[in-house]
């Protein structure tokens, strides 16, 4: 299986080429999560990635388009003020950089720390929280994956990212000093560099939201430098 690389919706045309099909509707671009420019479409309009790129929406996808990896995506006409606005996605063999599509207006939405990679930074992995009716989801809950499938070695980085419309959200790990970080929460550092020294083996945590009563289960399986 090839690696998957998290990839945001960003200005960079010459990695992504979004156009719009059958109209002449602007995009508007605003600042998103990861604290650089998001598209913002609306329903019906269409994103296409070129040069090879293939994505996978973390949770629920803005998409018409169905399978694990798509090509481009037609917004659904359903996506709007009522349903989930925030999406992100991650990009087969690690090849891009922060993922995110908001759909709807185009007012933005709450800044978050977020470092993404380059070549000279920390592979990083994405996990998705958000809400599904009463109870809280993680997308994916279990690390390494079958899309994101790096060894996750003393230094790597996991991010976590708020999907839909979830107001609030905190991890925490059922043991203790699997992280660097103190605290991992919306709003606030959202990140996990693990611990240098850390004994290999599988960390499970919980992600709780006072948007979805039930806790959602997750875990990291790590191992040795």
């Amino acid at each position: 299986m090839r690696r998957a690389s998290h990839c945001c919706v960003l200005v960079c045309f010459l990695m992504v080429l979004v156009f719009l099909s059958g109209c002449d509707k602007p995009i508007n671009l605003v600042l998103g999560q990861n604290s650089k420019i998001a598209l913002y479409p609306t329903a019906g309009q269409h994103l296409v990635w070129l040069n090879g790129i293939q994505v996978q929406f973390l949770g629920p996808s803005p998409c018409t388009e169905t399978g694990e990896y798509i090509t481009e995506c037609h917004v659904k006409s359903d996506v709007g003020s009522s349903k989930p606005t925030q999406f992100f996605y991650i990009c087969k063999d690690y090849g891009c950089s922060d993922p995110e599509v908001d759909v709807g207006g185009g007012s933005g939405g709450p800044l978050y720390n977020f470092t993404a990679k380059t070549p000279n930074t920390k592979l990083m992995d994405s996990v998705g929280v958000y809400c599904t009716g009463a109870s809280a989801t993680l997308s994916p809950a279990d690390l390494p994956s079958s899309s994101q499938n790096a060894p996750l070695k003393p230094g790597m980085v996991v991010n976590w990212l708020s999907l839909g419309g979830i107001t609030d959200w905190t991890v925490t790990f059922d043991a203790s000093g699997v992280c660097d970080e103190p605290s991992i929460t919306s709003g606030g550092n959202t990140m996990c560099t693990i611990k240098q020294g850390l004994t290999p083996g599988k960390y499970t945590y919980k992600a709780t939201s006072t948007s979805c009563a039930t806790p959602a289960p997750g875990s990291l399986t790590t191992v040795a430098p």
